[in-house]
């Protein structure tokens, strides 16, 4: 069936039935890339019992697990830093040890921890991937550290003080750590020993309703993230709080954009008509059900109902990687079927090619970058396609895209005749975002490479803690960056500096708080130019997984790409 929607934007929608019957009670659902062929897939699990995954595009049903626990949350994400993703049902983590074929589940330490909402995220800076959840009989929030091995955890629990579920983890406060957000107030994280410090409750709104669903992102653009809350419990609102200047001590303002909404239990902040502004498509599974998109034209909030699953813990999702964004989900209780809305509406013409071939060296964390990119232009609507096949290094099909994205290359990884393709798409206009390994060892005789990158690395600066300098606030790469940004990273010393080929540097690196730097107070660790008709940018961050969970690091290879491309 197809639904079109009338008004801004001519949304128009299929519905798509994955599986007409699935596990009984699916209580949690996500999404993640488990076989790494660069498309999302949907994971459901039943309460009480199986977890199963449906491989994408044909929707093949796989069993991660035969049980799982009553009403539990879930995440996805790479928890022990192998480069592919992992699935946290409740307590469990299901290790992917076979590319989605084959799992092995680890228990955390604390089989009572509450599990209605589950995040996966480096609390406390260590390059690990920790877990953080709560449930819905009391505010405690719990924390799983992820020790010196993929089985040893640190719990602690905080008190918000409030709320009954709903929770987001986010740089709130822009000191390069992840902060806690629950439906009304935010939990500062306070560095060090974050089991053992006090995390500072600082309240954004009184009075939400104990039951919130809660996402932080920046809704204004202006390099501030925003709160956004919706009723998840009961019937009520649906708003976002703008932030502060200073989010400790300034004051947030709500502005609401819907009331009387019947338990949005999901709902996603992401660009659906692809005006450049952020809209919310959030589903009700009380009442009529409605998933409802709403676009956010001149400060009007305009609903379109596109459906009437009762789709609870509903995700959006770049299903086929056309830019325009696509709604999972399925009715919590009984057995009920398993429903994509797929977005028919026309495809962005923001496309981006994600380039990872190696002849040399390997990272591990090129899957990690690719997902995270992926994801990107899910929440940000643009397309993105990854390869490491050279052969698509064409005049005509370089031309669908936007920007070229090379994710930690190695090698001489084009011919002469691509290589005159690639350098015709920047003479062209087209824009090239080169990520870490890009200015080691890639295509070392290739001048015309070399200035476009702007500077090659002669030596490496092993992962560790640093400093770095925003020496550029005003660059889409580098708006809303903590500065000083403290961040754990490893870096490259370079034959030249890059400003000696017409780059402005955007980062630079404290050689002071490092051991192995040889460039003094001018190190660049990112920089941008126009080059050749074209547009170039770089960072040396990225060579390790952490990096691609890292809110800050995010943001700032987001603006680049967003250079890169043009949009």
């Amino acid at each position: 069936m197809t639904v079109s929607v009338a008004g801004s934007g001519g949304l128009s929608f299929s519905r798509v039935v994955v599986d007409s019957a699935s596990p009984a009670d699916p209580w949690e659902k996500s999404v993640g890339d488990l076989n790494s062929d660069g498309l999302p897939d949907l994971i459901v699990s039943g309460s009480n019992g199986p977890v199963v995954w449906y491989e994408a595009p044909n929707w093949v049903k796989h069993t991660i697990a035969n049980s799982a626990a009553s009403e539990s949350g879930s995440a996805t994400g790479d928890v022990d830093g192998d480069g592919d993703i992992d699935v946290v049902v409740g307590t469990v983590w299901f290790e992917n040890t076979g590319s989605g074929a084959t799992w092995t589940a680890h228990a955390l330490p604390d089989s009572s921890a509450g599990t209605h909402d589950i995040m996966v995220v480096d609390v406390n800076n260590d390059g690990r991937q920790d877990i953080v959840m709560r449930g819905e009989t009391a505010a405690t929030v719990w924390v799983f550290l992820q020790g010196s091995t993929k089985n040893t955890w640190t719990e602690f629990t905080l008190n918000p003080g409030i709320g009954r579920n709903g929770l987001d983890v986010a740089d709130v406060d822009g000191d390069g750590r992840v902060d806690i957000v629950v439906g009304g107030v935010w939990l500062q994280n306070p560095g060090g020993n974050v089991a053992t410090s006090s995390w500072t409750v600082r309240t954004f709104v009184t009075g939400w309703n104990d039951f919130a669903a809660v996402r932080v992102v920046d809704m204004d653009s202006d390099g501030h993230p925003d709160i956004v809350l919706s009723v998840s419990e009961d019937v009520g609102k649906l708003s976002w709080f703008q932030a502060p200047v200073n989010a400790v001590s300034g004051t947030w303002t709500e502005h609401v954009i819907d009331t009387g909404l019947d338990h949005v239990h999901g709902f996603a902040v992401v660009d659906v008509d692809h005006d450049g502004t952020l809209d919310i498509a959030a589903s009700e599974y009380g009442g009529a059900g409605r998933l409802i998109v709403y676009l956010h034209t001149g400060g009007m909030w305009q609903p379109n109902v596109i459906g009437t699953d009762k789709l609870h813990n509903m995700h959006a999702v770049d299903i086929d990687h056309d830019g325009n964004l696509d709604f999972f989900g399925v009715y919590a209780w009984g057995v009920n079927p398993v429903v994509l809305y797929k977005n028919t509406g026309p495809a962005s013409s923001k496309r981006v090619l994600v380039f990872s071939k190696t002849l040399g060296f390997r990272h591990d964390s090129i899957p990690a970058g690719i997902a995270a990119i992926q994801q990107l232009g899910t929440s940000n609507n643009f397309a993105v396609d990854a390869t490491e096949d050279s052969t698509v290094f064409t005049p005509s099909n370089l031309g669908r895209y936007r920007a070229i994205v090379f994710l930690s290359p190695s090698g001489d990884i084009l011919s002469s005749a691509q290589q005159q393709a690639f350098q015709q798409f920047i003479e062209n206009g087209g824009g090239f975002a080169g990520i870490h390994n890009a200015s080691a060892d890639v295509m070392s005789s290739w001048q015309w490479y070399g200035k476009l990158l702007g500077a090659r690395e002669v030596s490496e600066i092993g992962t560790q803690d640093m400093q770095l300098t925003i020496t550029n606030a005003t660059h889409v790469s580098t708006i809303g960056l903590p500065n000083p940004w403290n961040t754990t990273q490893e870096a490259y010393n370079y034959d030249v500096n890059p400003k000696v080929n017409g780059a402005q540097v955007l980062v630079n690196l404290n050689d002071t708080t490092v051991s192995g730097g040889t460039m003094g107070a001018d190190h660049p660790f990112s920089w941008y130019h126009e080059y050749d008709g074209g547009r170039g940018w770089y960072t040396v961050g990225g060579a390790n997984d952490p990096d691609f969970v890292d809110a800050n690091f995010l943001k700032h290879i987001l603006g680049g790409i967003r250079y890169a491309g043009g949009f």
